[in-house]
């Protein structure tokens, strides 16, 4: 027992310090440089976001929907799509001499 601690005691003498204590203190470096750097992080100005519209969002749809409700989201498109289809119906096309007198292009080619 006392060859262990006369060579325990001539390790200490020789290196200071433990292999065990040398990784301690280069990992309480390391960390403390971390804190530094997360501290000076927190302490800077922080850069003004861009607030976005919220319209731009579009809601997240369940992935599972039964099919009551798929079919009634289903209808409703048809349904809007038909009322489109039915107000371009109504639009009624416009001859070219019309949009002539409204444009006055034949003034205008009289004209030059």
């Amino acid at each position: 027992m006392f060859n262990w601690l006369e060579e325990f005691y001539r390790i200490r003498r020789e290196n200071r310090s433990c292999p065990t204590c040398e990784v301690l203190r280069l990992e309480n470096a390391r960390l403390l440089q971390e804190n530094s750097k997360l501290i000076d992080r927190i302490l800077e100005k922080p850069e003004r976001v861009e607030v976005v519209e919220q319209k731009e969002f579009k809601p997240i749809l369940p992935r599972n929907v039964s099919w009551n409700v798929r079919k009634q989201m289903l209808e409703q498109e048809d349904r809007r799509k038909a009322q489109l289809l039915k107000q371009q119906e109504k639009v009624e096309p416009i001859t070219t001499e019309e949009l002539e007198k409204e444009l006055d292009v034949k003034e205008r080619e009289n004209a030059i």
